[in-house]
Protein backbone atom coordinates (compact mmCIF):
# COMPACT_ATOMS: atom_id res chain seq x y z
CA UNK A 1 0.00 0.00 0.00
CA UNK A 2 1.50 3.23 -1.05
CA UNK A 3 2.20 5.85 1.50
CA UNK A 4 -0.06 9.01 2.15
CA UNK A 5 1.30 12.06 0.62
CA UNK A 6 1.04 15.07 2.45
CA UNK A 7 1.47 18.48 1.35
CA UNK A 8 0.48 22.00 1.86
CA UNK A 9 -2.22 23.59 0.63
CA UNK A 10 -2.52 25.20 -2.38
CA UNK A 11 -4.92 28.24 -4.40
CA UNK A 12 -6.41 25.58 -6.32
CA UNK A 13 -7.56 23.44 -3.61
CA UNK A 14 -9.77 26.74 -1.78
CA UNK A 15 -10.79 27.44 -5.97
CA UNK A 16 -12.44 23.89 -6.44
CA UNK A 17 -15.82 23.81 -8.10
CA UNK A 18 -16.62 21.21 -5.22
CA UNK A 19 -14.32 21.65 -2.36
CA UNK A 20 -14.58 20.09 1.82
CA UNK A 21 -13.35 23.10 4.05
CA UNK A 22 -12.50 21.22 8.08
CA UNK A 23 -11.78 23.45 10.91
CA UNK A 24 -10.13 22.74 13.92
CA UNK A 25 -10.12 24.47 17.59
CA UNK A 26 -7.47 23.72 20.19
CA UNK A 27 -8.44 25.08 22.87
CA UNK A 28 -5.72 25.09 26.14
CA UNK A 29 -7.20 25.09 29.38
CA UNK A 30 -3.78 24.28 31.13
CA UNK A 31 -1.50 26.41 28.61
CA UNK A 32 0.05 26.32 25.65
CA UNK A 33 2.61 24.03 26.87
CA UNK A 34 0.13 21.45 27.48
CA UNK A 35 -1.94 19.23 25.10
CA UNK A 36 -5.31 21.45 24.09
CA UNK A 37 -8.60 20.12 23.81
CA UNK A 38 -9.74 20.06 20.05
CA UNK A 39 -13.35 20.65 18.98
CA UNK A 40 -14.43 20.19 15.19
CA UNK A 41 -17.70 19.28 13.55
CA UNK A 42 -17.96 16.10 14.72
CA UNK A 43 -18.00 16.86 18.62
CA UNK A 44 -18.40 20.23 19.74
CA UNK A 45 -17.94 23.10 17.28
CA UNK A 46 -21.77 24.23 16.10
CA UNK A 47 -19.89 27.60 14.44
CA UNK A 48 -16.70 30.10 14.31
CA UNK A 49 -16.42 33.49 12.92
CA UNK A 50 -12.72 34.59 12.57
CA UNK A 51 -11.94 38.28 11.39
CA UNK A 52 -8.52 39.54 10.62
CA UNK A 53 -8.11 43.22 9.27
CA UNK A 54 -5.76 46.13 9.22
CA UNK A 55 -8.10 48.61 10.50
CA UNK A 56 -11.72 49.24 12.01
CA UNK A 57 -13.61 52.31 10.64
CA UNK A 58 -12.39 55.63 11.24
CA UNK A 59 -12.36 58.82 10.40
CA UNK A 60 -9.24 57.84 8.65
CA UNK A 61 -9.80 56.16 5.36
CA UNK A 62 -6.90 54.77 5.49
CA UNK A 63 -6.07 52.96 8.38
CA UNK A 64 -7.23 52.28 12.36
CA UNK A 65 -5.70 49.88 14.85
CA UNK A 66 -8.44 46.77 15.94
CA UNK A 67 -7.58 43.70 17.09
CA UNK A 68 -8.30 40.20 15.20
CA UNK A 69 -11.30 38.13 16.88
CA UNK A 70 -12.35 34.80 16.92
CA UNK A 71 -16.18 33.64 18.14
CA UNK A 72 -17.45 30.16 18.14
CA UNK A 73 -20.25 28.37 19.80
CA UNK A 74 -19.82 24.71 21.59
CA UNK A 75 -22.46 22.15 21.96
CA UNK A 76 -22.37 22.37 26.10
CA UNK A 77 -23.35 18.70 26.16
CA UNK A 78 -24.51 17.99 29.91
CA UNK A 79 -23.39 21.72 30.74
CA UNK A 80 -19.21 20.67 30.48
CA UNK A 81 -18.62 24.33 28.87
CA UNK A 82 -20.46 26.36 31.74
CA UNK A 83 -17.57 28.41 33.97
CA UNK A 84 -20.14 27.68 36.83
CA UNK A 85 -20.97 24.00 36.76
CA UNK A 86 -18.53 22.34 39.25
CA UNK A 87 -19.13 18.75 37.89
CA UNK A 88 -17.66 19.82 34.61
CA UNK A 89 -14.48 18.51 33.18
CA UNK A 90 -13.08 21.99 32.44
CA UNK A 91 -14.50 23.69 36.07
CA UNK A 92 -11.66 26.48 37.40
CA UNK A 93 -9.79 26.72 33.96
CA UNK A 94 -12.64 28.54 31.98
CA UNK A 95 -10.48 31.78 32.54
CA UNK A 96 -9.71 34.88 30.62
CA UNK A 97 -6.82 34.59 28.41
CA UNK A 98 -6.99 30.95 27.96
CA UNK A 99 -5.31 30.17 24.79
CA UNK A 100 -6.98 29.24 21.29
CA UNK A 101 -5.50 28.09 17.97
CA UNK A 102 -8.04 27.30 14.82
CA UNK A 103 -6.36 26.04 12.12
CA UNK A 104 -8.23 25.07 8.89
CA UNK A 105 -7.40 22.76 5.85
CA UNK A 106 -9.33 21.51 2.71
CA UNK A 107 -10.61 17.52 2.92
CA UNK A 108 -9.22 16.17 -0.40
CA UNK A 109 -11.06 13.21 -1.74
CA UNK A 110 -8.19 11.65 -4.04
CA UNK A 111 -6.03 10.36 -1.02
CA UNK A 112 -3.49 13.59 -0.38
CA UNK A 113 -3.48 14.58 2.98
CA UNK A 114 -2.87 18.30 3.56
CA UNK A 115 -1.28 20.32 6.13
CA UNK A 116 -3.15 22.70 8.30
CA UNK A 117 -3.21 26.04 7.77
CA UNK A 118 -2.86 28.24 11.46
CA UNK A 119 -5.06 31.11 11.40
CA UNK A 120 -3.72 32.82 14.62
CA UNK A 121 -3.11 32.52 18.05
CA UNK A 122 -6.49 33.81 20.17
CA UNK A 123 -7.16 34.61 23.87
CA UNK A 124 -10.50 34.34 25.52
CA UNK A 125 -12.15 37.89 26.50
CA UNK A 126 -15.41 36.31 26.92
CA UNK A 127 -16.93 32.81 27.49
CA UNK A 128 -20.97 32.91 27.99
CA UNK A 129 -23.05 29.77 29.33
CA UNK A 130 -25.41 28.70 31.60
CA UNK A 131 -25.33 24.68 33.43
CA UNK A 132 -28.52 24.42 31.25
CA UNK A 133 -27.74 25.92 28.23
CA UNK A 134 -27.50 24.30 24.78
CA UNK A 135 -24.76 26.07 23.54
CA UNK A 136 -21.47 28.53 25.20
CA UNK A 137 -20.58 31.63 23.20
CA UNK A 138 -17.07 32.14 23.47
CA UNK A 139 -15.00 35.61 21.85
CA UNK A 140 -11.67 35.48 22.15
CA UNK A 141 -8.81 38.63 21.13
CA UNK A 142 -5.41 38.30 19.56
CA UNK A 143 -2.43 40.04 21.22
CA UNK A 144 -3.27 43.70 19.74
CA UNK A 145 -6.26 43.19 22.13
CA UNK A 146 -3.77 42.70 25.07
CA UNK A 147 -1.90 45.16 23.96
CA UNK A 148 -4.22 47.62 24.14
CA UNK A 149 -5.41 46.92 27.98
CA UNK A 150 -1.96 47.43 28.76
CA UNK A 151 -0.94 50.60 31.28
CA UNK A 152 0.68 53.51 29.45
CA UNK A 153 4.78 52.97 29.30
CA UNK A 154 5.83 56.64 30.14
CA UNK A 155 8.11 57.03 27.03
CA UNK A 156 10.35 60.12 26.90
CA UNK A 157 10.80 62.71 24.18
CA UNK A 158 12.95 61.21 21.34
CA UNK A 159 14.88 63.24 18.31
CA UNK A 160 15.07 61.85 14.92
CA UNK A 161 14.07 58.70 14.65
CA UNK A 162 12.94 56.70 11.55
CA UNK A 163 9.10 55.86 12.47
CA UNK A 164 10.46 52.04 12.34
CA UNK A 165 12.68 52.38 15.31
CA UNK A 166 10.09 54.23 16.80
CA UNK A 167 7.54 51.83 16.36
CA UNK A 168 9.80 49.37 18.31
CA UNK A 169 10.54 51.52 20.73
CA UNK A 170 7.18 51.27 21.59
CA UNK A 171 6.55 47.79 21.40
CA UNK A 172 9.76 47.08 23.52
CA UNK A 173 8.14 49.83 26.77
CA UNK A 174 5.07 48.10 26.44
CA UNK A 175 7.00 44.15 26.84
CA UNK A 176 5.87 43.07 23.35
CA UNK A 177 8.33 41.39 20.79
CA UNK A 178 6.95 43.07 17.25
CA UNK A 179 8.62 42.98 13.62
CA UNK A 180 8.70 46.09 12.19
CA UNK A 181 9.20 46.88 8.86
CA UNK A 182 12.18 48.46 7.66
CA UNK A 183 10.59 50.35 5.13
CA UNK A 184 9.05 52.63 7.37
CA UNK A 185 11.90 54.96 6.97
CA UNK A 186 10.85 58.06 6.91
CA UNK A 187 12.15 60.58 9.68
CA UNK A 188 10.46 62.37 12.44
CA UNK A 189 11.79 65.22 14.43
CA UNK A 190 10.35 64.77 17.65
CA UNK A 191 9.18 60.94 18.84
CA UNK A 192 6.17 61.33 21.71
CA UNK A 193 3.24 59.00 23.26
CA UNK A 194 0.34 60.38 24.80
CA UNK A 195 -2.63 58.50 26.36
CA UNK A 196 -3.69 55.49 25.91
CA UNK A 197 -2.49 52.82 23.43
CA UNK A 198 -5.19 52.79 21.23
CA UNK A 199 -4.88 56.72 20.91
CA UNK A 200 -1.05 57.03 19.93
CA UNK A 201 -0.71 53.97 18.25
CA UNK A 202 -3.48 54.84 16.24
CA UNK A 203 -2.48 58.41 15.56
CA UNK A 204 0.91 56.92 14.65
CA UNK A 205 0.07 54.27 12.28
CA UNK A 206 -2.03 56.91 10.48
CA UNK A 207 0.58 58.95 10.26
CA UNK A 208 2.81 56.24 8.85
CA UNK A 209 0.22 55.00 6.28
CA UNK A 210 0.59 51.48 7.93
CA UNK A 211 -1.38 48.85 9.41
CA UNK A 212 -0.59 46.51 12.97
CA UNK A 213 -2.23 43.15 12.74
CA UNK A 214 -1.09 40.18 14.33
CA UNK A 215 -0.04 37.17 11.47
CA UNK A 216 -0.81 33.18 11.35
CA UNK A 217 1.69 32.64 13.95
CA UNK A 218 0.43 34.83 16.33
CA UNK A 219 3.01 37.47 16.03
CA UNK A 220 2.61 41.17 16.08
CA UNK A 221 3.59 42.57 12.47
CA UNK A 222 3.68 46.43 11.38
CA UNK A 223 3.80 46.81 7.70
CA UNK A 224 3.33 50.18 5.32
CA UNK A 225 -0.10 50.24 3.90
CA UNK A 226 1.58 51.99 0.88
CA UNK A 227 4.84 49.65 -0.02
CA UNK A 228 5.05 48.60 -3.49
CA UNK A 229 3.88 44.58 -3.70
CA UNK A 230 3.67 41.80 -6.09
CA UNK A 231 0.43 40.89 -7.27
CA UNK A 232 -0.87 37.26 -4.76
CA UNK A 233 -3.78 36.45 -6.56
CA UNK A 234 -6.48 37.13 -9.29
CA UNK A 235 -10.03 36.06 -8.07
CA UNK A 236 -12.96 35.63 -10.72
CA UNK A 237 -16.65 34.63 -10.69
CA UNK A 238 -15.14 31.03 -11.28
CA UNK A 239 -13.53 30.26 -8.46
CA UNK A 240 -14.18 33.09 -5.80
CA UNK A 241 -16.45 35.39 -6.13
CA UNK A 242 -19.67 35.34 -5.05
CA UNK A 243 -21.28 38.57 -4.90
CA UNK A 244 -19.97 42.07 -5.10
CA UNK A 245 -20.83 45.16 -2.59
CA UNK A 246 -19.17 48.53 -3.59
CA UNK A 247 -21.43 51.74 -3.45
CA UNK A 248 -20.83 54.13 -6.04
CA UNK A 249 -22.71 57.56 -6.78
CA UNK A 250 -22.18 60.67 -8.76
CA UNK A 251 -22.32 62.42 -5.81
CA UNK A 252 -19.12 62.07 -3.83
CA UNK A 253 -18.75 62.44 -0.29
CA UNK A 254 -15.89 64.86 -0.12
CA UNK A 255 -15.02 67.59 -2.73
CA UNK A 256 -11.26 67.97 -1.62
CA UNK A 257 -9.00 67.11 1.54
CA UNK A 258 -7.37 69.65 4.54
CA UNK A 259 -4.59 67.64 5.91
CA UNK A 260 -3.12 69.56 9.09
CA UNK A 261 0.40 68.22 10.29
CA UNK A 262 3.20 69.95 12.74
CA UNK A 263 6.14 71.59 12.22
CA UNK A 264 7.65 70.73 15.95
CA UNK A 265 10.51 73.16 17.74
CA UNK A 266 11.27 72.89 20.95
CA UNK A 267 10.51 75.97 23.32
CA UNK A 268 12.98 77.83 25.48
CA UNK A 269 12.83 77.02 28.98
CA UNK A 270 9.03 78.02 29.96
CA UNK A 271 7.03 77.56 32.96
CA UNK A 272 4.95 74.37 32.45
CA UNK A 273 3.35 73.89 36.01
CA UNK A 274 2.34 76.50 38.90
CA UNK A 275 0.01 75.30 41.89
CA UNK A 276 -0.71 78.46 43.75
CA UNK A 277 -0.63 78.33 47.57
CA UNK A 278 -0.09 73.69 47.47
CA UNK A 279 -0.91 72.56 50.96
CA UNK A 280 2.52 71.26 52.02
CA UNK A 281 2.32 68.38 54.91
CA UNK A 282 5.05 68.30 57.72
CA UNK A 283 7.52 66.05 57.32
CA UNK A 284 8.54 64.40 53.22
CA UNK A 285 5.35 64.22 51.51
CA UNK A 286 4.09 62.69 47.43
CA UNK A 287 2.03 64.66 46.08
CA UNK A 288 -0.62 63.78 43.88
CA UNK A 289 0.37 63.36 40.09
CA UNK A 290 -0.74 66.86 38.06
CA UNK A 291 -0.49 67.38 34.73
CA UNK A 292 1.90 69.16 32.86
CA UNK A 293 -0.08 72.80 31.67
CA UNK A 294 2.27 72.77 28.54
CA UNK A 295 3.56 69.48 26.79
CA UNK A 296 5.54 66.83 25.85
CA UNK A 297 8.03 68.72 27.94
CA UNK A 298 11.95 67.47 26.30
CA UNK A 299 13.03 67.85 29.88
CA UNK A 300 12.79 69.56 33.28
CA UNK A 301 14.95 72.22 34.40
CA UNK A 302 13.89 73.45 37.15
CA UNK A 303 11.17 73.29 39.97
CA UNK A 304 10.58 75.38 43.02
CA UNK A 305 8.74 76.15 46.31
CA UNK A 306 7.69 79.26 45.91
CA UNK A 307 7.03 80.65 49.94
CA UNK A 308 8.43 82.88 52.61
CA UNK A 309 8.95 80.14 54.15
CA UNK A 310 12.42 78.94 54.37
CA UNK A 311 11.51 74.69 55.30
CA UNK A 312 9.77 74.22 52.56
CA UNK A 313 11.36 72.87 49.43
CA UNK A 314 10.54 70.07 46.71
CA UNK A 315 12.97 67.58 47.26
CA UNK A 316 12.62 65.06 43.91
CA UNK A 317 10.09 64.70 41.56
CA UNK A 318 9.27 61.94 38.80
CA UNK A 319 8.01 62.67 35.25
CA UNK A 320 6.54 61.75 32.27
CA UNK A 321 6.33 64.55 29.37
CA UNK A 322 2.93 64.62 29.97
CA UNK A 323 3.00 64.99 33.91
CA UNK A 324 4.92 65.18 37.45
CA UNK A 325 4.68 63.93 40.65
CA UNK A 326 6.42 66.57 43.69
CA UNK A 327 8.23 65.35 46.41
CA UNK A 328 8.13 67.80 49.08
CA UNK A 329 10.26 68.03 52.34
CA UNK A 330 8.36 70.67 55.22
CA UNK A 331 10.65 70.70 57.89
CA UNK A 332 8.34 72.67 60.38
CA UNK A 333 5.46 69.97 62.39
CA UNK A 334 2.42 71.63 60.81
CA UNK A 335 0.93 72.06 57.40
CA UNK A 336 2.16 74.85 55.46
CA UNK A 337 1.09 76.21 51.61
CA UNK A 338 3.40 77.52 49.36
CA UNK A 339 3.02 77.93 45.42
CA UNK A 340 4.78 75.16 43.57
CA UNK A 341 6.67 75.93 40.31
CA UNK A 342 7.91 73.47 37.57
CA UNK A 343 10.36 74.83 34.51
CA UNK A 344 11.68 73.21 31.37
CA UNK A 345 11.64 72.68 27.86
CA UNK A 346 8.82 71.18 25.67
CA UNK A 347 7.99 70.92 22.59
CA UNK A 348 6.02 72.91 20.29
CA UNK A 349 3.72 71.73 18.03
CA UNK A 350 3.68 74.22 14.80
CA UNK A 351 0.29 73.25 12.58
CA UNK A 352 0.86 73.45 9.44
CA UNK A 353 -2.33 73.11 6.89
CA UNK A 354 -2.62 72.05 3.62
CA UNK A 355 -6.42 72.79 2.00
CA UNK A 356 -8.11 72.37 -0.97
CA UNK A 357 -10.60 75.54 -1.35
CA UNK A 358 -13.43 73.68 -1.55
CA UNK A 359 -16.58 73.03 0.47
CA UNK A 360 -17.04 69.71 2.28
CA UNK A 361 -13.24 68.72 2.67
CA UNK A 362 -11.90 65.75 4.44
CA UNK A 363 -10.45 66.48 7.09
CA UNK A 364 -6.87 64.69 8.96
CA UNK A 365 -4.90 65.78 11.36
CA UNK A 366 -2.06 63.90 12.50
CA UNK A 367 0.99 65.48 14.63
CA UNK A 368 3.46 62.07 13.43
CA UNK A 369 3.80 63.72 9.89
CA UNK A 370 6.14 66.65 10.40
CA UNK A 371 7.82 67.70 7.40
CA UNK A 372 6.09 69.62 4.23
CA UNK A 373 7.53 67.32 1.93
CA UNK A 374 5.67 64.20 3.68
CA UNK A 375 2.58 66.24 4.14
CA UNK A 376 2.52 66.49 0.43
CA UNK A 377 2.97 63.08 -0.38
CA UNK A 378 0.16 62.30 2.05
CA UNK A 379 -2.26 64.45 1.00
CA UNK A 380 -1.96 63.06 -2.17
CA UNK A 381 -2.89 59.55 -1.18
CA UNK A 382 -5.85 61.34 0.74
CA UNK A 383 -7.13 63.24 -2.79
CA UNK A 384 -6.79 60.02 -4.60
CA UNK A 385 -9.08 58.44 -1.98
CA UNK A 386 -11.71 60.83 -2.07
CA UNK A 387 -11.83 61.32 -5.98
CA UNK A 388 -11.98 58.03 -6.51
CA UNK A 389 -14.84 56.05 -8.25
CA UNK A 390 -14.27 53.37 -6.10
CA UNK A 391 -11.84 53.84 -3.23
CA UNK A 392 -12.40 50.21 -1.58
CA UNK A 393 -14.43 47.13 -2.77
CA UNK A 394 -16.45 44.76 -0.39
CA UNK A 395 -16.91 41.16 -1.80
CA UNK A 396 -18.90 38.07 -0.55
CA UNK A 397 -16.34 35.03 -1.33
CA UNK A 398 -16.36 31.43 -0.72
CA UNK A 399 -12.72 31.98 0.93
CA UNK A 400 -9.22 31.13 0.90
CA UNK A 401 -7.23 30.87 3.87
CA UNK A 402 -3.85 31.42 2.45
CA UNK A 403 -4.18 34.61 1.40
CA UNK A 404 -3.22 37.20 3.99
CA UNK A 405 -4.28 41.06 5.42
CA UNK A 406 -2.21 43.48 3.25
CA UNK A 407 -1.93 40.89 0.00
CA UNK A 408 -2.53 42.40 -3.21
CA UNK A 409 -5.05 41.20 -4.87
CA UNK A 410 -7.02 41.38 -8.65
CA UNK A 411 -10.93 41.10 -9.38
CA UNK A 412 -11.96 40.22 -12.16
CA UNK A 413 -15.50 39.82 -13.17
CA UNK A 414 -17.89 39.71 -15.97
CA UNK A 415 -20.80 39.12 -13.98
CA UNK A 416 -20.71 42.64 -12.16
CA UNK A 417 -18.17 44.32 -15.04
CA UNK A 418 -15.10 44.45 -12.39
CA UNK A 419 -11.51 44.70 -12.82
CA UNK A 420 -10.13 46.16 -9.76
CA UNK A 421 -6.61 45.36 -7.79
CA UNK A 422 -6.45 46.43 -4.12
CA UNK A 423 -4.66 45.56 -1.03
CA UNK A 424 -6.63 43.13 1.27
CA UNK A 425 -7.71 45.47 4.42
CA UNK A 426 -10.31 42.54 6.28
CA UNK A 427 -11.22 39.54 6.02
CA UNK A 428 -14.21 38.09 7.82
CA UNK A 429 -14.45 33.90 7.60
CA UNK A 430 -18.02 32.15 8.53
CA UNK A 431 -17.82 28.66 9.10
CA UNK A 432 -21.03 26.24 9.71
CA UNK A 433 -19.82 23.41 8.49
CA UNK A 434 -18.85 24.84 4.87
CA UNK A 435 -16.87 28.41 4.95
CA UNK A 436 -17.60 31.80 3.36
CA UNK A 437 -16.24 35.12 3.34
CA UNK A 438 -16.01 38.46 3.56
CA UNK A 439 -13.47 40.68 1.98
CA UNK A 440 -12.86 44.34 1.93
CA UNK A 441 -9.77 45.66 -0.47
CA UNK A 442 -8.21 49.08 -0.69
CA UNK A 443 -7.81 49.83 -4.11
CA UNK A 444 -4.45 50.19 -4.72
CA UNK A 445 -4.00 53.09 -7.30
CA UNK A 446 -4.84 55.12 -4.19
CA UNK A 447 -1.76 53.74 -2.50
CA UNK A 448 0.27 53.92 -5.24
CA UNK A 449 -0.46 57.13 -6.52
CA UNK A 450 3.11 59.18 -4.88
CA UNK A 451 5.32 56.42 -6.39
Amino acid sequence: MADTVIRDATDEDFNAHSRCILLKLDIFFDGLQNDPLTVTREDYLIDADILDEAGAEDNNPLVAISANELSFSLYNEDGMFSPTNANGPYYGKIKVNVPIIPYMKPDMDDGTEVNWIKMGVYYVSDWNATVTGAAASITAGDKIQQVLMEPSPVIPVGLNKTQADFFQEVFDALGYAASISKDLNATLLYTFTEGEQKKFLQEMLQGAIAYCTCDKNGDIVVEPLDSTRPLRATITDADQIISVDSEQSIVKTYGGVELTYVLPQLTEAIQLLEIKEANVPAGIFTHNKVALSKGPAKVITNVYAITENKEVAIIDYVNSPWDITLITKNESTTQATSDLAVYGIAVDFVETILTDNVSNVLKVKNRYIQSTEYASKYKEILEAFVNSDMPTLTLQVRGNPLLNVGDKICVQSEKYNLDFTGVLQRINYKYVGSLSCEITLLNSDILEVSR
